[in-house]
């Protein structure tokens, strides 16, 4: 799963680097770009090197150079354009969504800088957005409500810390010291994990002085929730879930409530509290006419844990039968527990079985059998194994479509132990590395060894990698 997520983020970073080098130079030639055009237009589009001169574009392009936001709106009013309060706060939205990753990465030659540069973008974006709030809030033909209020705490805790955004929080007056301020503190909390301060915000919400505005909804009691989840602090959680039926809230609070259920679940599993999940489950299938595949995710993988295999085996019956996304994820977990347990003919006949019943198969279920057999190899059992010929060619197309050279090289390692090797097991193997825009060693060699002939696909493919980035032989390649 690691490989597969290091591939994934490789495959966004270097179409990026380009494209935030077009970014760069079209911003500061007043040109527009993916996310300037998404400023003006509030939409999320592709890259332009045209477009209007728009407060949106004269804001993003703080990013590149110490200028102050004041200096720009101020001068942007003084051209003669309107201001207004929803295009700033779009500005804010759009700049926070596109904090993570769209910036600076051309900035870079090395590819191990680019975490750190990132962060340094992220921040940078936060502070712009934060300068753009404060603007608006001194402002005297500008009415801020509650949520602005909200966003601008919660930027304060992300550029200056948890102690800055509490400060403003404090000098708010009371009338805006409501239910979007508080949770928006709350989450600063819960993201800092001070367990003692979300619960004296919780308390206070629920005195006399915050109970008109800011009385617990069913966003803060989760807020709360998630910093006992965090701390395993199953008999504080369980408080939070008897407040919770308690609580007056409105009329669709208990359908939120069941992520209360499922965190306790998981609390109690990870403690090994074996009855207690027994009975939080049964309380939560009592109160809900309908479990989702979220929570039977959660009680099937506690059970695992509780290594009460039977029991998630008669819950994941039950879930096929009432379930009509047939999620693969769910049936995931069974295939991991028999894996774990060295019972690949039983994951196997599993994996057969998720097929008849019509369970949509994804990449992830290919990579566990992989490496299934990788461990069976390593036990000296690989040599008992019979692969099934179809299996095989959906697995090769899974790996080679995700592009994945390492999970490819894993499973032909696996396959030549089990002396199943084939002109179109190593042109599967040419291809993967064609997706991935890689260059494979001594192919040619390697099929030689084990008396596989090359056809003509196998010299196209040879021939097309040969122009591509040249990669090490891999580990257990011989």
């Amino acid at each position: 799963m690691l490989l597969r997520l290091v591939w994934r983020s490789y495959v966004v970073v270097r179409p990026l680097s380009t494209e935030a080098a077009t970014t760069v130079k079209s911003t500061r030639s007043g040109g527009g770009s993916g996310i300037t055009s998404s400023l003006e237009n509030g939409t999320s589009t592709a890259i332009s090197t045209h477009g209007r001169d728009t407060i949106g574009r004269r804001l993003l392009s703080l990013i590149y150079a110490k200028r102050s936001v004041v200096i720009a709106i101020s001068k942007w009013k003084e051209e003669g354009h309107h201001v207004r309060k929803y295009k700033l706060n779009h500005i804010v939205r759009e700049l926070r969504k596109h904090k993570r990753y769209k910036y600076a990465l051309e900035f870079s030659k090395k590819q191990s800088d680019m975490p750190l540069l990132v962060a340094l973008k992220s921040a940078m974006l936060m502070g712009l957005c934060l300068q753009v709030c404060e603007w608006m809030r001194i402002q005297d033909d500008i009415q801020l409500l509650s949520g602005d209020y909200a966003v601008h705490l919660d930027l304060i805790a992300k550029v200056h810390g948890m102690n800055s955004a509490e400060k403003f929080f404090e000098d708010l007056p009371d009338r805006l010291k409501v239910q979007t301020t508080c949770a928006a503190l709350l989450h600063t909390y819960v993201q800092h994990k001070d367990t003692a301060k979300a619960e004296s915000l919780m308390e206070k919400m629920s005195d006399v002085e915050l109970k008109k505005n800011a009385s617990p909804d069913i966003v803060t009691y989760n807020l709360e929730l998630a910093v006992f989840a965090s701390q395993n602090n199953v008999e504080a959680a369980e408080k939070v879930l008897l407040e919770l039926k308690k609580a007056k809230l409105d009329p669709d609070w208990i359908t939120k409530a069941r992520t209360a259920y499922a965190s306790l679940i998981s609390l109690h599993a990870n403690l090994q509290n074996k009855d207690e999940v027994f009975r939080m489950w049964k309380e939560m299938k009592s109160i809900f006419r309908k479990v989702n595949d979220t929570k039977y995710s959660c009680i099937i993988s506690s059970l695992l844990k509780l290594d009460e295999f039977g029991e998630a085996m008669t819950l994941f019956t039950e879930w096929e039968v009432v379930s009509v996304t047939k999620d693969t994820r769910i049936a995931n977990l069974i295939l991991v527990a028999y894996i774990n347990k060295n019972e690949m003919e039983k994951a196997v006949d599993f994996h057969n079985r998720m097929m008849q019943k019509g369970i949509s198969l994804s990449y992830t279920t290919w990579e566990l059998l992989m490496r299934g057999y990788l461990k069976q190899k390593e036990m000296d059992r690989v040599s008992k194994w019979d692969p099934d010929a179809k299996m095989v060619r959906e697995m090769s197309h899974a790996v080679e479509n995700e592009g994945d050279i390492q999970v490819a090289e894993q499973l032909l390692v696996t396959l030549r132990h089990a002396k199943y090797v084939n002109t179109e097991i190593y042109n599967a193997l040419l291809r993967t590395y064609v997706n991935a825009g890689k260059m494979p060693m001594i192919v040619a060699e390697r099929m030689k060894k084990v008396n596989v002939e090359m056809d003509e696909e196998t010299q196209k493919l040879i021939g097309i990698t040969s122009k591509m980035t040249v990669t090490e032989v891999p580990n257990g390649v011989s």
